[in-house]
């Protein structure tokens, strides 16, 4: 028994219950959002998609708004301050509690909604839902009951019956108290992470603006393009790697920052990267292109574009170069039909390319804030396995209190 368990332990008392989600005191009803939200409506009501769920928070800005008419139709699931908002399509375990901010939206089908009435925002019932939710005990149980058609689903109706583990109320707040100190701190180090990049991105502007006779290169001229990579154990053995993360477009063009840091492939990782230097993997959509900057081992999905630069100073250019003109550099391939950049395509887009003493300065300036910004993220990854563990710890104790 680790000393983690054993403090829970110390906590757990006969008191302990466990009951299904929609029976929790002070939860009203669980549910999904709207099936057909229809068109996109300019000042109509912020609808929040699962794509609005991300790191335990909401985004701020809706991606769709819809009429006033379909939201009066669609009760049931307008959001209040302290519900709790759940992707249900796609990706399970993303959850969060819904705050004043995005009181009054409403919800898509991707979205399920736990209703919580007054007596639970008391006893913090939502905080706890939330917490629950994310860990990796929740995710194995609902993962084994989602409909596999073309995206997995989660039924509200199984989703319903979710057991979860309810210590008394001063155990919880103890539980909770730990747990919400560890969400700020990481809130803390997302706030450094994105005040780092755009510090980067600002010096970027200023030398891209005040830069006169910069050349123009292509990028298959300044850097080695690479494309999907099917077979990664192979990969690993010819590369003599311990581990690599094999990355498909949509987390790339998911991701609110520039870096790959955790591992998506669930496996050991080697900071140093691939082959010593940071690469870059980069995705599109029409009119978005996206690319991060490799700190553990990865290569690309279908989809997904490998750059490998020749210097780490290189790298960095061309980081910002893409992150900043993107969609002006998509522009340049207007025949494009596709869904996705091609290796050849993605080769042949022309990039600024200044002398190798610009890029070098440029690297000793920004290098330090991407240091910083990824050791935020390293240590957010620290943490949110530190409270996954904390919350783990605590249903193996709360399981033997109510075994005895």
């Amino acid at each position: 028994m680790s000393d983690l368990e054993t403090h829970w332990l110390q906590l757990a008392s006969p008191e302990w219950s466990e009951k299904k989600l929609s029976d929790l005191p002070g939860v009203d009803n669980v549910t999904y959002g709207i099936v057909e939200p229809g068109p996109y409506c300019a000042g109509g009501v912020p609808l929040l998609q699962a794509g609005g769920i991300a790191d335990g928070r909401l985004r701020a800005e809706p991606q769709l708004r819809i009429t006033t008419r379909i939201h009066e139709m669609h009760h049931r699931t307008w959001l209040s301050s302290g519900d709790v908002v759940l992707v249900v399509v796609g990706r399970f375990g993303e959850a969060a509690v819904v705050d004043r901010e995005h009181s009054g939206w409403n919800a898509a089908r991707s979205v399920g909604v736990v209703k919580i009435n007054e007596a639970g925002h008391a006893h913090r019932i939502g905080q706890w839902i939330r917490f629950w939710l994310r860990t990796p005990h929740v995710r194995e149980w609902c993962e084994s009951r989602m409909t596999k058609a073309a995206q997995s689903t989660l039924g509200i109706r199984v989703l319903r019956q979710l057991p979860v583990p309810l210590p008394p109320r001063a155990v919880r707040e103890r539980i909770l108290d730990r747990l919400e100190v560890i969400d700020q701190k990481i809130a803390v180090n997302d706030r450094i992470a994105v005040t780092a990049v755009e510090l980067a991105d600002a010096r970027f502007r200023d030398l891209r603006e005040s830069g006169l006779g910069y050349a123009i290169s292509r990028c298959g001229e300044v850097a080695d393009i690479g494309g999907a990579v099917t077979d990664v154990s192979a990969y690993r053995v010819s590369r003599q790697l311990p581990a690599v993360a094999h990355v498909a477009p949509q987390e790339i063009l998911q991701s609110s920052l520039p870096y790959l840091v955790g591992l998506t492939s669930r496996t050991a990782v080697d900071p140093a990267g691939l082959d010593g230097v940071p690469g870059l993997l980069v995705a599109t959509k029409p009119g978005v292109m996206k690319v991060l900057r490799t700190m553990v081992p990865a290569v690309p999905k279908r989809g997904a574009i490998a750059v490998r630069p020749r210097t780490e100073e290189d790298g960095l250019w061309l980081l910002h170069e893409l992150r900043t003109r993107g969609e002006s550099l998509l522009a340049q391939d207007r025949r494009r039909q596709t869904r996705e950049l091609s290796r050849a395509a993605f080769s042949s887009i022309s990039v600024i390319w200044p002398d190798a003493d610009v890029r070098e300065d440029f690297g000793r300036v920004v290098g330090p804030l991407h240091r910083r910004a990824v050791a935020a993220m390293e240590e957010n990854h620290v943490l949110a396995t530190l409270a996954e563990t904390t919350v783990h710890e605590m249903k193996a104790a709360g399981t033997r209190s109510l075994r005895s």
